[in-house]
């Protein structure tokens, strides 16, 4: 083989190793944590965020803090807070899920949930356009996929690393 084929084959491969970093949220050249932050707002309610993982870790061993509220108006309807310990990050979405820690829900027909996978859609620009969530009856998830998002968002996410 000559010296430009090995350079080109090298370079392919080079791209499609950033194209697959960029599809699963970490880089195989980076040294630190994946780090997410995120403050967004949707139809009547707030959410913020900020968490981490190791690159190529599993998606389990994210570690951060959640919270939301939800208002009608200026009326507060019900907060919930949480540990984030599952985290999927893609090249424009990320999955996170957290236990329930703290809620002050309000009494609901049936058992509270235990847990909320939470999926926030962002632009290049690092806006938030889309967001959903999907209360759970389970504490833990080992997969937190990032959903489609189904409700109009806006506010930031930033991801580093």
């Amino acid at each position: 083989m000559s010296k430009s084929g090995f350079a080109v084959r090298t370079a392919a491969v080079a791209a499609l190793a950033v194209g697959a970093a960029a599809v699963t949220g970490s880089s195989a050249l980076a040294s630190g944590p994946v780090t997410v932050r995120a403050s967004i707002s949707s139809v009547g309610f707030g959410a913020q965020f900020a968490a981490q993982i190791s690159p190529g870790a599993p998606a389990d061993s994210a570690r951060g803090v959640f919270s939301a509220q939800v208002a009608l108006g200026p009326l507060p309807l019900l907060g919930v807070a949480g540990p984030v310990t599952c985290m999927q990050v893609t090249k424009d979405a990320v999955g996170v899920f957290y236990p329930i820690a703290q809620s002050s829900l309000p009494l609901l027909a049936g058992p509270p949930p235990k847990g909320v996978l939470f999926s926030v859609d962002f632009n290049a620009a690092g806006r938030a356009t889309a967001v959903s969530f999907l209360p759970l009856p389970v504490p833990q998830l080992s997969s937190c996929a990032p959903l489609p998002g189904l409700l109009p968002a806006s506010g930031t996410v930033s991801v580093t690393g």
